[in-house]
């Protein structure tokens, strides 16, 4: 590969990212699975990266040829091999996570996930859709250069798998953000959702504590301390005795199984490390780290 761009625009900067030796102000680099911008060890880039300054070398020694270069803008769509802008936007493996409201003849709900661009080829895109509620599908759409979604086809996973099927959905998509809307049975089924990108797949998110969780309308409260395979429920209105549950973790979305079969979902907020949002089912908390 061979970075070519007229003077300042970035070629040694990104270099010097790539190696450790300066951190990006937006995204990530990774070499065998490690991000550069916490290696510590320069051992760690050697035989990886390297660095040679072209002004050093003897110019009248050093003979450099090119069998063939392929120069190619984003948003270019000259060739077979043209790269689309919305692979940038969205690229394939980003996660994100969000909350958003379904209404079913005039009665809304609030639903949070997590989303997984799973496949990109060109402006076209799968993906895997999770919800705190155990509802899972993949849908299967497109992309333009300018971000605009349109969603095609679903094929529904869980509860009850079903097969695959056109559906009417659009949204928009950023380096950061996600907006999906799903119109069904002639109007009467909407799904509007928010996401946030997750830039380390929320993998450094640390939830581990002791929170406080409150609904913010009803002056409903309660602690939970969340364990490393537990989480353990303090005493609280309609619950006398402490309880634990197991909990699971899927991209940004967090679900506890209460005894009885209950469940309650967090969504992980890429934006601020000090609270989680989440539901019973019944009751949508606000969780806040003491």
């Amino acid at each position: 590969m061979c970075l070519l761009g007229p003077s300042g625009c970035g070629k040694t900067t990104l270099l010097r990212v790539a190696a450790g030796i300066e951190k990006p102000s937006a995204g990530r680099i990774l070499i065998n699975d490690q991000e550069t911008a916490d290696v510590t060890d320069p051992i760690f880039t050697r035989g990886h990266i390297a660095i040679q300054v072209w002004d050093s070398m003897p110019t009248d020694e050093t003979k450099v040829e090119f069998e063939s270069i392929t120069i190619q803008e984003l948003n270019s769509s000259i060739g077979a091999n043209a790269i689309p802008r919305s692979s940038v936007l969205a690229p394939e493996q980003s996660e994100w996570a969000g909350i958003g409201k379904v209404v079913r003849e005039n009665v809304e709900s609030r639903v949070g996930g997590a989303w997984t661009f799973t496949e990109r080829r060109g402006n076209t895109f799968k993906a895997l859709w999770r919800s705190g509620t155990g509802w899972k599908a993949n849908f299967e759409g497109t992309i333009d250069d300018e971000g605009k979604l349109t969603i095609l086809h679903r094929t529904k996973l869980a509860p009850e798998s079903q097969p695959r099927e056109e559906v009417k959905g659009s949204g928009e998509v950023s380096k950061s953000r996600l907006t999906i809307r799903l119109d069904e049975e002639a109007g009467k089924l909407t799904s509007h959702l928010d996401f946030k990108l997750l830039v380390d797949r929320g993998d450094k998110f640390d939830f581990l504590g002791r929170w406080n969780c409150f609904h913010p309308t009803k002056r409903w409260e309660g602690w939970r301390t969340i364990e490393e395979k537990t989480v353990e429920t303090e005493p609280f209105p309609g619950l006398r005795e402490r309880g634990k549950a197991p909990w699971e973790r899927d991209g940004g979305l967090i679900i506890t199984h209460y005894p009885g079969g209950g469940i309650e979902w967090l969504i992980i907020d890429p934006d601020n490390t000090k609270e989680l949002h989440g539901s019973n089912g019944v009751i949508d908390t606000i969780w806040k780290r003491k």
